[in-house]
């Protein structure tokens, strides 16, 4: 809705359209509470914010200039009605949200602003969950916000859906913004929920968005669409009948999705560029586990080596964390906790702390195992986390 409005009002004008949008939501709290959920929830609330959209309109047209690519029919209801309506059709939403995608990226932004802003328009993170994604804190990701919005402001004539090399320039800031969304989604920083199946999904339709779109499909997206896919076909397996978090070692594999198991596999085919992408890259190390028939017969020496390639292009102290538990599959545990103290980047990261307690677990020293899931609880504020955590360390205890 966001997107629609402000590409009806100018994109130098996204607080306002953010206000209706605000206002709809709050509307629907207060109506939905007394007369129950309408049965087609999305249509009411589309309803709702171009009634709004409309009103805040006639109210301003003759105080404000509007700059958007419809701008001139927006100043007589003889125009207006029609222009919103068709505004809110299925195939513009989609065009909307692809304006607002690479408006967002536009190349006059640091990268840092332009996925801060995707992440707090399109996406709703909090300023907390932009941090956590983006390894900052909250005042910093604050300034970054308004200082984007500032600068979209500014560059509002100048928007529009890329071409050609332009597209290219911007299709990388795209790319990554769709995979923090996922990774946000898949191991929430706050709330009750370890996954957030709405964020896992914006993220799959957004990387589906581009890559159904021939201006916008390129190895890239192909590639983060199958890593998507991979990861989103073991969900059903990640919790049990409670609720519980299960790792990957307990998992029931007959509940993992084959279909998207399959539909990732065909995208891998098709793409091209291969051992410098970070995305495809990615995706084959969790097809490698997709295919593999249990954790003991996974091809542990295929996922070292796809770190190794992964590290090459990023020096991240996350993938050394995922090629060590792969090390402790492949060659010994002992030698995978010596190189995992080595990181000492991640010490104020909770999954260290609890990956690391399941290593000495496995190796059989308990007492350190519960150390480190003791440490683990004070690094997150996930109720759901905490709560797994502090069962395991009550499992540990009796043993």
């Amino acid at each position: 809705m966001i997107s629609v409005i402000a590409r009806i009002i100018g994109y130098d004008k996204v607080d306002e359209a953010e206000d209706i949008v605000q206002d709809t939501l709050l509307k629907a709290m207060q109506t939905w509470s007394i007369k129950g959920v309408p049965d087609n929830p999305e249509a009411w609330l589309y309803s709702v914010a171009k009634n709004k959209a409309i009103d805040e309109i006639r109210k301003n047209k003759n105080k404000v200039k509007y700059e958007s690519e419809v701008s001139c029919l927006l100043y007589t209801d003889m125009s207006l009605i029609p222009t919103i309506d068709k505004m809110f059709l299925d195939n513009e939403i989609e065009d909307s949200q692809l304006r607002m995608i690479f408006a967002c990226c536009h190349p006059s932004m640091a990268i840092e602003y332009q996925i801060a802003l995707v992440l707090k328009i399109l996406a709703g993170f909090s300023s907390k969950e932009i941090s956590r994604a983006l390894l900052t804190n909250e005042e910093t990701t604050n300034k970054r916000i308004y200082r984007a919005k500032k600068k979209l402001a500014e560059k509002n004539k100048e928007l529009s859906v890329p071409i050609g090399e332009q597209a290219e320039e911007r299709i990388h800031s795209v790319n990554r913004v769709i995979y923090l969304i996922f990774n946000e989604g898949y191991n929430a920083t706050t709330g009750d929920r370890i996954l957030r199946e709405d964020l896992c999904f914006e993220a799959l339709r957004l990387a589906e968005l581009l890559t159904t779109n021939q201006r916008f499909r390129n190895d890239y997206t192909t590639s983060l669409l199958a890593l998507i896919k991979c990861h989103l076909s073991r969900n059903k397996a990640r919790f049990d009948s409670e609720n519980n978090l299960v790792t990957l070692d307990k998992q029931d594999r007959r509940l993992w999705d084959r279909e998207m198991m399959e539909s990732a596999f065909i995208d891998m085919q098709k793409v091209k560029i291969r051992t410098t992408n970070k995305y495809f890259l990615e995706a084959s190390i969790s097809a490698t586990h997709c295919v593999g028939p249990s954790i003991e017969k996974t091809d542990w020496a295929m996922i070292v080596s796809l770190y190794d390639s992964l590290y090459r292009l990023e020096q991240s102290p996350y993938i050394l964390l995922n090629k060590f538990i792969a090390i402790s599959y492949y060659k010994s545990i002992g030698e995978a906790i010596t190189l995992m103290k080595g990181i000492t980047e991640l010490e104020n990261y909770y999954l260290f702390h609890s990956t690391l307690s399941h290593l000495y677990k496995r190796d059989g020293n308990v007492e350190m195992a519960i150390k480190s899931l003791e440490k683990a609880v004070t690094l997150t504020e996930n109720k759901q986390e905490i709560e797994h955590l502090r069962g395991k360390i009550e499992k540990l205890k009796k043993q």
